[in-house]
C-alpha cells in the first residue's frame, strides 16, 4: 500500500493528465468499467474518487488524440526499423514499469479510424478501441512506476505508421472502401444491451477477459450472436469496438480472415444443435435432391487418421494405446505434430484418463511434452460419471462451455459404458455404448477417440478381434486397432471407416520419448514377406526357442535362406535370439518393458 502522500501525488498527476487525454480506471492494465471503448471517443469526465487505489490508462483515438506505439521488443523494432528504412519521429514519450517505450503520435483528423495494429512481439499500435497505461500507475508485476521519458508536443504520426491502414483494406478498424464503410453497421452500448443473449454474453462483449481465456469466451460470444442471426458485419463492428475483441484487432492486417473461419465454426455448432432439435422429425427426399446437395468436407482431429466422429482405438493390454492417444493429444491442443508425422490444426482437447492416477499421469505427459510447455488447451480429467449415469449430459455441458473443442478422448470405453445387466453384452447394448457418443460429436462437430482393448483369440478381419460384439465396430465412425508383438519396437495401426481411407501404417516406438512415430505404409517398412510370416507362424505354434536347422525342415527350405530371413526378422524386431543359435518370437516372451510394474507403461 502507497502512503497517503504518494497516493496523493499519484491522484495529482492522473488529474493533470486528465486535461490532455481520456483517462479510464484500471485494475492492473484492465479496464474496470464495461462499455469503456466508448472513452476513445467521448472523452471522459474526470473523477478522483474513480481512480483512488486504481491505475489509470489513456483510451486512446479521437478523445485522447492519440496513436500509441507500445514497445514490446526494443531490439527487434530498432531492426525493424532500419530494414524498413523507417523513421520514428521524437514525441512525448512514456516509460513503463519495465523500462519499455510508449511513443504518442496526434490521432489523424481525416475522418478516417485507426484502430489497434499489432505485430506480435514486436510492437502494437493502440488507436480507436485501445488502452495504453498511463504514467503514474503502478506496474502490476514490478510494483514501478508509469513515467513520462520525453516532455514533448505529441508529433504528427510518421508516414509509415499511417500507411499500415491505408494499405490494408482489411485491417481491423483501418480504411476499408467507400462502400464497406457505408455498410459497416455502427454499435454502441444500447445495441449490446437490446440483443437476444444472456447477460453473460453482453458482459463478455463489453468487459473482454484476460488473455489465456479469450479464445473460449470469444467462441462463446460468436456462438450465441449467430444464434440470434446477427449478420456477419454487425458481428465483426461489434468486434471492432468492444473489448471483446481484443485478439481480433490484434492480428491486424490477417484479422478480418481469421474472424470470419471464427463465425463459420460458430455457424457450424449452431447448426449442429439445430439438426439435434429437429432430429425427432424423419426427413424425406428425392434421389435427385440428394444429388443436388452439397455437403462440407469432414473435419479432422488428426488429418487422414482422425475424422469427425467415433473413433475406436483397439489394442491388447500395454500395447502403447494410451501412449499414441496422448500424443495425439497434445498435438491437437498445441496444434503440433502427431505421431511425429502429421500436422495438426490447434484445438482444445477434453481427455479422460479414467484409468490413471494423476501422479501416473504427470509422469506420462512429462515424457511426451519432452521439456516443452503444457498447452494450456489440454484439459484432463481421472474420473468421470458412466454415460447412462449422467456422464454424457456432464460431457455435453462441458462441451457448451468450452465450444472450440475439437478433440475428447476417453481411456478406456469399459470405464464410462453403463453396466451390463447380464452376463454377456448384447449387440444392441454394444451399439447403444458408442450411439450416445455419436450423437455428441455430431452436435458439437468434433472427434471422439474411444481408447478399447481387443480380444484374446485371433482373427482373419481385424475388426473381428475387437472385445465386444460387432455393435461396437458397426457404430463406431472409425476403427484403429494397434498390433504390436510383445517387446518390440514395431507396430502396426490398422485404420478403417466412412470417412477415412482403409490403410495399415507402420509404427515404431521411441522408448526414450515414450512416442510412436509412422513409418509409412507398413507392408513396404517392415517388409513382412510371406516367407518371414511363415517362420514368424512357426516359433508362434511352437511356443518355445528353436534353431536354424529344425526350422528349414519344418519348412523346407535351405538353412542358408532361412539364416538370412532370421536376420531381417531380427532386424525388424519381430523375433530375438533366446540363446545362442536359438530362436522364438516376441510374442512368446513373457518378460516385458511395459508391463504393470511400470508406472510409465502402458495401462
Amino acid at each position: 500500500m502507497l502512503c497517503l502522500e504518494a497516493e496523493a501525488e499519484r491522484l495529482n498527476g492522473f488529474e493533470e493528465l486528465s486535461q490532455r487525454f481520456s483517462l479510464i480506471p484500471l485494475e492492473g492494465k484492465r479496464p474496470i468499467e464495461s462499455g469503456w471503448t466508448k472513452w476513445c471517443s467521448e472523452k471522459r469526465p474526470f473523477n478522483r474518487e474513480h481512480f483512488k487505489g486504481k491505475n489509470a490508462g489513456v483510451a486512446c483515438g479521437p478523445a485522447s488524440g492519440v496513436l500509441v506505439i507500445d514497445v514490446d521488443d526494443e531490439g527487434r523494432f530498432e531492426e525493424l526499423l532500419r530494414e524498413k528504412g523507417w523513421l520514428l519521429p521524437e514525441t512525448f514519450k512514456v516509460l513503463t514499469g519495465t523500462g519499455k517505450p510508449h511513443h504518442y503520435y496526434q490521432y489523424p483528423q481525416n475522418g478516417k479510424r485507426y484502430g489497434n495494429k499489432a505485430t506480435k512481439g514486436v510492437y502494437d499500435v493502440r488507436g480507436l478501441g485501445g488502452v495504453v497505461v498511463a504514467p503514474w500507475s503502478i506496474h502490476p508485476e514490478t510494483g514501478k512506476l508509469y513515467a513520462v521519458a520525453k516532455h514533448l508536443p505529441i508529433a504528427p504520426p510518421p508516414e509509415w505508421l499511417l500507411a499500415l491502414y491505408s494499405e490494408d483494406e482489411t485491417a481491423s478498424t483501418s480504411s476499408d472502401d467507400d462502400n464497406d464503410r457505408r455498410e459497416r453497421p455502427e454499435v454502441d452500448e444500447a445495441l449490446i444491451d437490446d440483443l437476444r443473449v444472456s447477460d453473460e454474453i453482453k458482459r463478455l462483449i463489453k468487459e473482454g477477459v484476460p488473455k489465456g481465456d479469450r479464445s473460449e469466451a470469444l467462441m462463446k460470444v460468436l456462438v450465441a450472436l449467430v444464434d440470434v442471426d446477427l449478420r456477419e458485419k454487425l458481428i465483426i463492428s461489434i468486434f471492432e469496438v468492444f473489448p471483446i475483441g481484443e485478439k481480433y484487432r490484434e492480428k491486424g492486417a490477417s484479422g478480418r480472415e481469421w474472424l470470419s473461419k471464427q463465425i463459420e465454426k460458430a455457424r457450424d455448432h449452431v447448426k449442429g444443435k439445430e439438426k439435434t432439435r429437429g432430429s425427432s422429425q424423419l426427413d424425406g427426399f428425392t434421389a435427385a435432391e440428394l444429388l443436388e446437395m452439397e455437403f462440407p468436407e469432414p473435419k479432422w482431429a488428426v488429418p487422414d487418421l482422425i475424422p469427425e466422429g467415433v473413433t475406436l482405438l483397439c489394442g491388447k493390454p500395454k500395447a502403447g494405446k494410451s501412449w499414441l492417444a496422448l500424443d495425439v493429444a497434445v498435438a491437437v491442443a498445441s496444434g503440433g505434430t502427431a505421431l511425429q508425422k502429421i500436422g495438426v490444426e490447434k484445438g482444445r482437447v477434453l481427455y479422460l484418463a479414467l484409468e490413471d492416477s494423476q501422479r501416473r499421469l504427470k509422469e506420462r505427459l512429462t515424457y511426451v511434452l519432452g521439456g516443452k510447455d503444457p498447452p494450456p488447451d489440454l484439459h484432463f480429467h481421472t474420473r468421470w460419471q458412466r454415460l447412462g449415469e449422467g456422464g454424457q449430459v456432464a460431457l455435453q455441458k462441458w462441451l457448451e462451455e468450452h465450444l472450440d473443442t475439437q478433440l475428447v478422448i476417453i481411456d478406456t470405453l469399459a470405464k464410462v459404458r453403463d453396466k451390463a445387466k447380464k452376463p454377456s453384452i448384447s449387440y444392441e447394448e454394444d451399439y447403444k455404448a458408442i450411439e450416445g457418443l455419436k450423437d455428441l460429436a455430431e452436435r458439437n462437430g468434433l472427434a471422439i477417440m474411444v481408447v478399447h482393448h481387443l480380444r484374446k483369440a485371433e482373427a482373419d478381419d481385424p475388426l473381428d478381434t475387437v472385445s465386444g460384439t460387432t455393435g461396437l465396430t458397426g457404430a463406431a465412425d472409425t476403427i484403429a486397432i494397434l498390433s504390436r508383438i510383445r517387446g518390440a519396437d514395431h507396430a502396426e495401426l490398422t485404420v478403417t471407416g466412412r470417412d477415412v481411407e482403409e490403410k495399415t501404417l507402420a509404427l515404431e516406438w521411441d522408448r526414450s520419448s515414450k512416442k510412436w512415430a509412422i513409418l509409412g505404409d507398413a507392408e513396404y517398412s517392415f517388409g513382412r514377406t510371406p516367407e518371414r510370416q511363415q517362420i514368424i507362424d512357426l516359433l508362434m505354434k511352437a511356443g518355445r526357442p528353436m534353431v536354424t536347422s529344425e526350422i528349414a525342415k519344418a519348412l523346407g527350405k535351405a538353412e542358408s535362406a532361412v539364416s538370412n530371413l532370421l536376420k531381417k526378422l531380427i532386424e525388424g524386431g519381430l523375433i530375438r535370439r533366446a540363446a545362442y543359435g536359438k530362436y522364438t518370437c516376441c510374442e512368446n516372451d513373457e518378460s516385458d518393458e511395459w508391463s504393470e510394474s511400470d508406472e510409465s507403461g502402458e495401462s
